[in-house]
């Protein structure tokens, strides 16, 4: 709606995007569950409640790493946040999280 005038062209345009999101295909997934003691450390610093699963993902053509988080009981992902990098996404999670070399490992080896 931002780069056009018209209200038509821009609901127009707004479906041509979501059929690419549509097809997005993904060129890794990594998923990493979260233990009881992340999920309070989480809970701690943010106030809100933690997930216990999150996964990465990048999708073929994009630069940008993707997390999703999912809470207990729930089915559905929601997006948590966007990284430019491996690394910078690797720093973040164990900072944010608590996630250890042997969980960023499991991860990046399942999906292998």
């Amino acid at each position: 709606m931002d780069q056009l005038l018209d209200d038509k062209q821009a609901f127009d345009r707004f479906f041509e995007h979501l059929t690419d999101y549509r097809q997005r295909v993904p060129d890794f997934q990594w998923r990493i569950a979260l233990t009881a003691a992340q999920r309070r450390l989480y809970l701690s610093a943010h106030h809100s409640p933690a997930p216990d699963r999150l996964r990465l993902v990048r999708y073929r053509g994009e630069r940008c790493i993707f997390l999703y988080a999912r809470r207990p009981r729930q089915r559905s992902w929601y997006l948590h946040t966007g990284f430019e990098s491996v690394a910078q996404s690797r720093r973040w999670l164990g900072k944010v999280f608590g996630v250890t070399d042997a969980q960023w490992k499991k991860a990046t080896n399942e999906s292998a």
